[in-house]
């Protein structure tokens, strides 16, 4: 049971605020540290004005919420829902309490985490009224949909779209990731994140030199793999009726090229922020374009050896000659134009994807 409220409620409102989860990690976790966090709580906690942005960014937040599970709830395939209103008044309880702290887990964590120097600074008035907030935007949440369910199924009223975009064909896998993926692209950004930034801080320490980087995109970019298994089943699969249409191999690389840089935004944009002040002159892009092309590398492994029982042995295999690479101090714009040629290769046919 668990399970199945899990996929239909869960997962979808991740995947419906997966901008803004993206927007949370990007600035979160790439123009801020955790000294920073720490810092920002402790000035909250002195500036009550400025502390009011937490509860009443949650009680925003919870009723944002509210809104996109009744607007589920609404929908004919959940129609079925509708009969937990049946259910006992504890069971109902539990099953949308679960739900809710789910959905709402990343405020809680933060105001956990906010919380322990609300303690230290003895704001307990300040401390009250954050949990109270959480409580209130708990309850209302609880009361409303318990509400919503005693009540007849209302009728469906189809709107049409206002406004009929068009969207270039290199972030469709964007939204593919956000339709069926949300949870597995927004964790392979999280832990890539954490791990650029320990290669930072070790890099930081003046013990290693530009190698230890470079290694650390590597291994990064291995990181990207369900991302670019997903990608590559979407085109060779989903999408195998775009292979009767011709293509130039320059439209062809810059579909795919656009394509990555779309999905490796986040990553792009920490070793481009972190990059400037370390690395002299023109040096810090190197990292950028050093993942991009073992990304390219990889995703020409993916469609050389698509369905393959080899393919992990391959990517294994890539994995040791770009580690040598980087240990023999090979130049970061010859591993680029070798994963350039590579790629090509791979998708040299014009009716190739």
């Amino acid at each position: 049971m668990d399970k199945l409220f899990f996929k239909s409620f869960t997962i979808p409102f991740y995947r419906k605020t997966l901008g803004f989860w993206v927007l949370i990690l990007v600035f979160g976790g790439v123009f801020m540290e955790i000294k920073q966090h720490i810092l920002l709580a402790k000035f909250l906690f002195r500036h009550p004005l400025a502390f009011s942005i937490l509860p009443l960014s949650f009680l925003g937040f919870s009723s944002f919420h509210l809104k996109s599970i009744k607007a589920l709830l609404s929908q004919r395939e959940y129609k079925i829902f509708h009969q937990t209103g049946l259910f006992k008044q504890q069971d109902r309880f539990q099953i949308w309490l679960k739900i809710i702290l789910v959905n709402l887990a990343f405020f809680l964590f933060y105001f956990l985490f906010v919380s322990f120097y609300g303690v230290q600074e003895n704001a307990w008035t300040l401390l009250f009224l954050l949990w109270f907030s959480v409580i209130l935007g708990i309850g209302l949440n609880l009361w409303e949909i318990n509400r919503a369910q005693e009540k007849p199924i209302p009728e469906i009223i189809l709107k049409r779209p206002k406004v009929n975009w068009n969207l270039h064909r290199s972030s469709w896998l964007i939204l593919e990731l956000r339709q069926n993926r949300p949870l597995l692209f927004l964790l392979t950004k999280i832990l890539s994140l954490a791990l650029l930034n320990g290669f930072f801080v070790s890099f930081a320490s003046g013990i290693y030199d530009i190698r230890w980087m470079q290694f650390g995109v590597l291994a990064v970019s291995f990181l990207q793999i369900p991302i670019l298994m997903e990608k590559a089943e979407f085109e060779l699969v989903k999408q195998s009726w775009f292979k009767s249409i011709p293509f130039r191999s320059i439209e062809k690389f810059s579909y795919h090229f656009l394509s990555i840089i779309l999905v490796s935004f986040p990553e792009l944009l920490f070793l481009i922020w972190k990059g400037v002040y370390p690395f002299k002159g023109f040096e810090f892009l190197s990292l950028p374009f050093l993942f991009l092309g073992n990304q390219l590398i990889l995703l020409g492994i993916q469609y050389w050896k698509f369905g393959s029982s080899y393919l992990s042995n391959w990517l294994i295999a890539s994995f040791f000659i770009l580690f040598l690479s980087v240990i023999f101090g090979i130049p970061w714009f010859v591993i680029c134009g070798l994963s350039i040629i590579f790629f090509f290769y791979q998708t040299r046919s014009p009716y190739h994807l």
